[in-house]
């Protein structure tokens, strides 16, 4: 199978359903963007070596996956779809940060992005998640997503920021206090 199909070469691609829209489409903005953030996370995982990690951070980038399958499908299709997130993909992130909240010291002060190669990845890759966000909630204005989708990518966020704590303290990397001045 070739990479190419020469099908996009004057500026369209084609949903699951069809029908061929322009790539200059918010829509495909916003699949940009998640298609960064699931990049971010594989090139965090590359570095990990903590196999139970590597599987849960795989397993997120298949829930992205998942989304960017649902959001290029045709409204009508993706709603009768197999592809929409249920409750247990929000809950599993929130039994996550709960986990690695009780590991971590209580914050009381903002506290600068920083550390471990693999936490200030994590930190990046949750600035990514918020401007995901960002977009899919101006997409939703537009045509409507899931609101099982903006819930999870909501909890997304909060789980990176949670996640790259938690890696800067596997790693030993103190935490950088913001001071305002």
């Amino acid at each position: 199978m070739k990479i190419y199909t020469k099908k996009g070469d004057h500026g369209e691609t084609g949903t699951f359903g069809g029908t061929r829209i322009r790539k200059s489409f918010q829509k495909i903005a916003v699949i940009g963007t998640l298609d960064e953030l699931n990049s971010w996370l594989g090139l965090i995982n590359s570095y990990l070596e903590n196999s139970e990690l590597n599987q849960i951070m795989q397993r997120e980038q298949e829930i992205l996956f998942k989304i960017g399958a649902y959001l290029m499908m045709d409204h009508a299709v993706a709603e009768k779809s197999d592809y929409l997130l249920s409750a247990a993909e929000v809950e599993i992130l929130e039994t996550e940060i709960d986990l690695w909240t009780s590991k971590l010291a209580s914050l009381k002060n903002f506290i600068l992005p920083g550390g471990t190669r693999a936490a200030c990845d994590t930190f990046i890759a949750r600035s990514v998640c918020r401007r995901f966000e960002h977009e899919l909630v101006a997409l939703t204005d537009v045509e409507g997503v899931a609101p099982a989708i903006m819930q999870y990518v909501n909890r997304l966020s909060d789980w990176l920021f949670t996640l790259a704590r938690y890696l800067n303290q596997l790693e030993g990397a103190k935490e950088v206090v913001w001071k305002a001045r």
